[in-house]
């Protein structure tokens, strides 16, 4: 049986989020192996309650197969927290969906570089034409503009972006066949044409009270970095914000008047540490800081350029450094393996012997398929290995022994 079915089913299960379905996941090699758990197996779970054995004793498949074929008709793919080309950024956080619901092509952003832009929903023209300005840039840097598709900052933003010819994804808070609000469906059927847009609802999903705040996690936890644009104290951007620290992503403000209380919220962040954004170089700059050379953004400033005159110090510095077999990179590389897991130094060893895929490094180390993609996410987040679009994985140059 399709395990996709099996997901669907779970994700369907009322009173079930994803902190609650992860508990039971971790629990078992894989879903179908819930799906098919007793009740006295899921008993022995830590922090199982009866309800939540009694939802999971429900093995029917109605929901799931109506879903399924809902996004079978309207070219929705659905792509669990076990799949490959699943977002290892957004694996990460605290409480990932467990599934996502997409239309269109979603980027591999272990391989781009994404920047959530946000803001409030009634903004003034200062805040849609600095959301605008940046988004292009950023977008034009190489970026991946993500936001929520809201009216206002959001929509300027990946507007703006798809403009620049850059990529974009819409992160809703419905299914990805509604916008909302109604009058933005051009724009959300623009950005599937040119990025992707990601739910963690299934097609048809209306709107709710709690559905934005939830879906503000996942633009968070698909982001590099938050660029906050203008916030008053209550909008749902500061929840973005939060969500990024939290999860030790940038959060990044354009400062605006202290009188405004459109800017209140903005520029709270700005006193309480995060960095503030004056151009879109202030944010390229910042994040290609923690960036592999082969994933950074391109700046418009331009390289220092180097002195004519010769530096003794400099040339005896590069003939050490050649004259010596390790170099310097080499070595820190060698020393932080005793800083990795026993897993991810065994996966980051056994890939620099080749490039593997999951199965492949699963087989070879004798280590449960959960610990690879644990560690392979990791050594991404890092920058020290890559996919393919075979999926298997090498070494970065960060990440050659």
């Amino acid at each position: 049986m399709d395990e996709k079915l099996h997901w669907l089913w779970l994700s369907s299960l009322k009173g079930f989020g994803s902190v609650t379905m992860l508990k039971y996941l971790r629990a078992f090699n894989t879903v179908t192996e819930l799906y098919d758990a007793s009740p006295r197996d899921l008993e022995q779970i830590e922090g199982a309650t009866k309800a939540e054995i009694k939802a999971l004793g429900n093995k029917s498949l109605k929901k799931a197969e109506e879903i399924a074929e809902e996004c079978r008709m309207r070219e929705v793919r659905i792509l669990p927290i076990d799949d490959p080309d699943y977002p290892t950024w957004l694996r990460t956080i605290y409480d990932p969906p467990c599934v996502l619901y997409v239309r269109g092509e979603l980027p591999d952003l272990n391989r781009r570089v994404g920047l959530a832009v946000v803001g409030t929903r009634r903004a003034s023209k200062y805040g849609l034409d600095c959301a605008s300005s940046f988004a292009a840039e950023l977008a034009e840097a190489g970026a991946v503009v993500i936001s929520g598709l809201a009216e206002g900052i959001d929509s300027a933003a990946v507007s703006a972006a798809i403009k620049a010819h850059g990529t974009v994804i819409g992160v809703l808070g419905t299914g990805v066949d509604r916008a909302f609000p109604t009058w933005n469906a051009p724009l959300h059927r623009e950005t599937a044409q040119n990025g992707a847009l990601v739910s963690e609802y299934p097609p048809g999903t209306p709107s709710t009270r709690g559905s934005f705040p939830a879906r503000n996690r996942i633009i968070a936890g698909l982001s590099r970095g938050v660029l906050v644009v203008e916030a008053p104290m209550k909008s749902g951007s500061l929840i973005t914000a939060a969500r990024a620290l939290e999860e030790g992503r940038d959060v990044f403000a354009i400062p605006g008047r202290i009188d405004d209380p459109n800017f209140r919220g903005s520029n709270a962040l700005l006193r309480d540490g995060a960095v503030i954004a004056l151009e879109p170089d202030d944010v390229i700059d910042s994040v290609n800081a923690s960036l592999p050379a082969e994933l950074a953004l391109k700046s418009r400033k331009k390289p220092l350029e180097e002195s004519s005159e010769p530096d003794p110090g400099r040339q005896k510095a590069s003939k050490k450094e050649v004259d010596k077999p390790e170099s310097l990179e080499y070595i820190d590389l060698k020393e932080k393996l005793g800083a990795f897991s026993d897993s991810e130094s065994r996966v980051l060893t056994a890939l620099n012997a080749g490039r593997k895929s999951a199965a492949e490094l699963s087989e070879e180390l004798k280590m449960q398929m959960q610990d690879v993609l644990a560690a392979l996410t990791m050594l991404e987040i890092g920058g020290y290995v890559l996919s393919g679009d075979d999926n298997r994985y090498g070494p970065t140059s960060r990440g050659m022994l």
